[in-house]
């Protein structure tokens, strides 16, 4: 397994403070961290799929809370990681975490992630040539805008001021 321990540490401790109560993993093998977590957590259900099992049962798999993508980007073609992180984001994860790494322009990379909508969990390793966590949640990616809220709409404070 190509991960290291800190990274993952890291997905434990946010699992631990989000509480999540479906969690898919896709990885070649899962995590211990991993495991021991879901089988610590009360109420979470834990799906792991390694990548060539996804391609085919993608189109199966329902909404998660978290799903969390490790050990699989680096071994696809680009085209297909970009299509595997926009499917996950779109459709089956309410947030998702993807470890991405550097190494060279023909895989996934923090460009790409980017690209893709998300933002570095930790922004203070940013430029190191280990695996760094990304993640997408639509809370982060489009926060409410001030004015869209049920007491700025129509500006009732104007109603009896003047008129057209």
């Amino acid at each position: 397994m190509n991960v290291n321990s800190k990274l993952v540490q890291a997905a434990v401790q946010r699992l631990s403070v989000d509480l999540p109560k479906t969690l898919l993993i896709i990885a070649p093998e899962l995590p211990s961290e991993l495991l021991e977590y879901s089988e610590q957590a009360e109420n979470v259900t834990l799906t792991h799929v390694a990548f060539e099992s996804l391609e085919k049962s993608v189109g199966q798999l329902g909404r998660f809370d978290f799903v969390i993508v490790v050990d699989t980007l680096e071994n696809v073609k680009k085209q297909t990681a970009q299509q595997l992180v926009s499917r996950l984001r779109d459709i089956h994860a309410k947030l998702l975490w993807v470890a991405v790494t550097d190494h060279s322009d023909d895989v996934f990379g923090s460009k790409d992630a980017i690209a893709q909508g998300m933002r570095m969990v930790e922004p203070q390793n940013f430029g190191s040539k280990d695996s760094q966590w990304y993640e997408f949640s639509l809370k982060f990616y489009k926060p409410v805008p001030q004015w869209l809220n049920a007491k700025n709409w129509a500006n009732p404070q104007n109603w009896e001021k003047s008129r057209w």
